[in-house]
């Protein structure tokens, strides 16, 4: 279901472009860039500062393909909150995204 939904946002924000309805609303609509934030924690392995395991695969695939990855720790919600949760900022531009777009089509199509 994963590569669908980012499939379906490609194909909303597509018919956004195609129906605006002049060129300031089609200009301020066809984004250059996407910033994604994934949810993720703090990896030991010593892959260095960066070193993260997302909570969800598609974020790895995603953030393998970005511009640039920024990671941040989150304030506890809940005192009894024992993992440290981190944050990583994801930042594609269009053929990052598309790239990524193929890598997870391969990985779930597989058969």
């Amino acid at each position: 279901i994963t590569e669908v939904l980012h499939q379906q946002l490609v194909l909303d924000m597509d018919y956004a472009v195609k129906h605006a309805d002049n060129e300031d609303e089609r200009k301020s609509l066809d984004f250059g860039a996407f910033v994604r934030l994934a949810p993720c924690y703090k990896s030991d392995d010593g892959g260095g500062a960066n070193s993260v395991i997302y909570k969800y695969f598609d974020d790895e695939v995603f953030a393998t393909n970005a511009e640039f990855v920024y990671n941040f720790k989150v304030p506890k919600m809940h005192e009894e909150d024992v993992e440290e949760m981190w944050c990583s900022v994801i930042v594609l531009t269009k053929t990052g995204h598309r790239g990524a777009m193929k890598e997870l089509k391969k990985m779930i199509n597989v058969g």
